[in-house]
């Protein structure tokens, strides 16, 4: 029934709003007393979680919509995630204003084969850097070495995706291009609820987790903006004293054996990870990652 999730979300929400504090609708695994469980579910997030006693009858959330079990979860506020010679998957880095963060991967622009850096958007554009302003490895190196200059971004909804899936990503015009040698060709995937990842992250290193929702409806917020974050990739460490993000790990990508799935751009309070699908990535900012030329168009 999952699989068919996608077709009904619209019908599902207008059938959520009369509920108190309704903050949005994801589509994934049920939780049971905090532990993550193998049955899918509609995930109804509410900013704050009430017995079900103290509700109208009207207000409550059905146990199940359209022949799928519902969970109802109280949202948890989640933060944008900044905080060798040649820079490698998960390094640190820094814009020009001292944003940090981690480089993702190698990507190649579509319409070129430009070789480039990716990251998010509120790292590589944070504390009002611009295009052209410098991106800095700040890893082992006694000093900041420059590696890339700030190219393009987005923090938004990505125009002709239905349903609305928001992005936050951003691209640096390398500065030596011995820098993307031997990068490796990534295939690119839709995550699905129960996939097993990792990530390599600036503050956290590797780490494995679950993917528990492909539809999380967040905020994104960064200094002087806000911007409704839906179909998110909502992520759970595997590991019950480790997180699977924190400050630090933005600008990381999350794969697994198929290939990239999602960019991370925050972490929630309970240290989940939330990250952009890598396919809406590809096409907001005109990507591809595989390491071979495209193709000439006759």
């Amino acid at each position: 029934m999952i699989e068919h999730a996608d077709t009904l979300y619209g019908r599902a929400v207008d059938r959520l709003t009369h509920v108190p504090g309704f903050a949005g609708l994801g589509i994934g695994l049920r939780e049971t007393s905090g532990r993550i469980t193998t049955e899918p579910a509609w995930r109804v997030y509410v900013h704050r979680k009430k017995a079900r006693r103290s509700l109208a009858p009207r207000e409550r959330v059905a146990e199940r919509l359209f022949d799928l079990p519902t969970d109802v979860i109280e949202a948890a506020l989640t933060r944008c995630a900044s905080s060798s010679d040649v820079p490698f998957e998960g390094a640190a880095i820094a814009n020009d204003c001292g944003v940090p963060g981690s480089l993702g991967c190698m990507a190649w622009l579509r319409r070129t084969d430009e070789p480039v850096l990716l990251s998010c958007y509120h790292v590589l554009f944070g504390r009002r850097c611009r295009r052209g302003s410098a991106i800095w490895s700040v890893g082992f190196e006694a000093t900041p070495r420059l590696i890339a200059r700030v190219l393009s971004g987005k923090a938004g909804i990505v125009v002709g995706l239905d349903p609305p899936t928001f992005v936050d990503a951003g691209t640096g015009a390398l500065a030596d291009a011995s820098i993307c040698a031997g990068a490796p060709a990534d295939a690119t995937a839709h995550a699905a609820a129960g996939d097993s990842v990792t990530k390599h992250g600036a503050a956290t290193g590797l780490t494995h987790g679950v993917v528990i929702d492909i539809a999380y409806p967040d905020l994104w917020y960064w200094e002087y903006r806000s911007e409704n974050a839906p179909r998110q990739i909502l992520i759970r460490s595997t590991s019950w004293d480790r997180p699977f993000s924190r400050t630090g790990d933005s600008g990381a990508v999350v794969r697994n054996e198929r290939g990239l799935l999602g960019l991370l751009w925050g972490t929630t309070a309970r240290g989940e990870g939330v990250a952009s699908p890598i396919n809406a990535v590809a096409r907001a900012l005109g990507l591809r990652f595989a390491n071979t030329p495209t193709a000439a168009v006759s």
